[in-house]
């Protein structure tokens, strides 16, 4: 990496700090800040962010920033915590995702058909895409829906099934993303389908599930009786970017063996709680930079030809997670609030979609990858402007806030 990369690298970080700071300012998510700076600094507007140093030499960036998320998902699945929940949110949450998916695949396969440049795709190739974007659909921005939750105070058996939901929710959709990875690649194949495509997403499921475990169980014996954080982050960091560079080269997934890592520590480490704080003071500058990097992938001539594609997502994702709710919620016999206004409480998507599509979007040719990447963001931003005030609405019709 030569000066000028460092430059930009540090540019990017102060420029997402300032991004977040205004963005609370004026109500929206810290997170759509950092994707305006990188708008900002990409080339469509300051062009301080070149496409190739995007794509290739802050590639790593992206990796270790994807497997900090899956470390935290795993955190959010404590085994205890959700079963106290109860089945209610175990079927919520399985219709929830079946809907996203079916509607937003299905929904982007007719968009892509009847709008977008269908000419130049083949149909394996439009099947791909629209499973891609139809798995990163399941998934639900929790730190929206967090930061709306402690602004207004919300309590109630809603607000505990929609909190019990999300907690799953992102660890459902790294499952199906993994499925939908490996299966696409058979898909894509001159060949097609075979029993040996068949099996690979088992294999990246079942092997990244347990090098996770693993790395998990030997990083639990490397710091048996170890209680200094920063000891405890060298540690974590240090297993985290080993799995991002190892993983890719068997055939298994970082982000879903860095989610298992998180799952492990927090279900069987009884010093968890310091194994996550210790992550703390890199989290937010990884972050601004990795959605920053995300933004400065924009494109304005691609998203304003293709800008409806990014509507089709919003809309048909919401109307595939509200009919899940309706059905979960219908089959556990839940409280009639949650059956109204669930869907639009799972409305939120920032993070780990945007992570995903930067993955999925290697799997295609680069100028289709780059179409993936801005629709994705392009949807993103609506969601995250449009999605805070719907979530307070739904918390007050709710009758759960209290402030």
């Amino acid at each position: 990496m030569d000066i000028s990369l460092l430059a930009t690298a540090g540019i990017m970080i102060l420029a997402a700090y300032i991004g977040g700071r205004l963005a609370n300012l004026i109500g929206l998510p810290r997170i759509s800040g950092y994707l305006f700076a990188g708008i900002l600094l990409g080339e469509n507007l300051a062009n301080l962010v070149p496409k190739h140093a995007v794509a290739v030499e802050f590639s790593w960036i992206t990796s270790v920033a994807l497997c900090i998320i899956g470390y935290g998902i795993g955190g959010s699945l404590e085994f205890k915590r959700l079963a106290r929940l109860g089945s209610t949110i175990f079927w919520i949450t399985f219709f929830q995702a079946i809907g996203a998916l079916v509607f937003s695949t299905i929904a982007i396969y007719v968009a892509l058909r009847l709008f977008g440049p269908s000419e130049m795709l083949m149909t394996n190739t439009i099947i791909s895409m629209s499973l891609t974007v139809g798995a990163i659909c399941v998934a639900t921005a929790p730190s929206s829906v967090l930061a709306v939750i402690s602004e207004t105070g919300a309590r109630g058996v809603y607000t505990d099934i929609l909190l019990g939901v999300v907690a799953l929710d992102d660890g459902v959709t790294l499952l199906i993303f993994a499925a939908v990875m490996a299966l696409i690649q058979g898909i894509l194949r001159p060949e097609g389908l075979n029993l040996h495509t068949l099996l690979v997403p088992l294999w990246e499921i079942v092997g990244s599930i347990s090098i996770g475990c693993l790395f998990a169980f030997l990083m639990s014996k490397l710091l048996t009786g170890i209680y200094e954080e920063g000891a405890i982050l060298k540690v974590i960091l240090g297993a985290l970017i080993l799995i991002a560079g190892l993983c890719p080269h068997i055939h298994c997934s970082p982000i879903l063996a860095s989610m298992s890592v998180g799952c492990f520590i927090v279900n069987y480490e009884k010093r968890h709680n310091l194994f996550f704080q210790s992550t703390d003071p890199i989290e937010n500058a990884v972050f601004g930079l990795f959605f920053a990097l995300a933004g400065a992938h924009m494109d304005f001539r691609v998203l304003s030809s293709f800008w409806h594609l990014s509507l089709v997502i919003l809309v048909f994702r919401f109307l595939g997670k509200q009919f899940g709710v309706f059905l979960g919620s219908s089959v556990s016999k839940t409280d009639e609030r949650v059956k109204k206004y669930l869907g639009i409480g799972l409305f939120p998507q920032a993070g780990v979609s945007i992570g995903l599509i930067l993955v999925g979007a290697q799997y295609f040719d680069r100028w289709i990858g780059e179409l993936l990447i801005n629709f994705v963001i392009g949807s993103v931003i609506f969601n995250e402007i449009i999605s805070p005030p719907l979530l307070k609405w739904c918390l007050t019709k709710a009758g759960e806030t209290t402030r």
